[in-house]
């Protein structure tokens, strides 16, 4: 409930990523019950650590908007919080599309 999502990044819990990195380990070997995996689901665990890293710019974009819609402003950390950081990067960089960057700054990123 406090970043928004089931991602746990290692600099917000080092002990809790480590325990998340090994269920999804687990999950993968095939070790955890369907119980467990359905109750970790329903808490909107995360299987795939990097999704809203690696997802198509459009897609985290999406994602972006709806949480904005949602909450009334941009997440301060959480996966979707990385991705902006990645993208302000890009803007610093010039490694982002001048669409891609007005579309940021439109949302009120800066």
């Amino acid at each position: 409930e406090k970043y928004g999502d089931c991602v746990v990044l290692h600099s917000h819990s080092p002990a809790l990523a480590k325990w998340v990195s090994e269920q999804r380990e687990a999950e993968k070997k095939k070790l955890l019950s369907d119980e467990h995996v359905q109750q970790l689901e329903m808490l909107g665990f995360e299987w795939d650590h990097d999704e809203y890293l690696t997802m198509a710019w459009d897609d985290a974009y999406c994602a972006l908007v709806r949480f904005k819609d949602r909450y009334e402003s941009l997440p301060s950390s959480g996966s979707l919080y990385e991705w902006m950081e990645q993208q302000r990067k890009a803007v610093e960089d010039f490694t982002i599309t001048l669409e891609h960057a007005r579309k940021l700054l439109k949302l009120g990123m800066e």
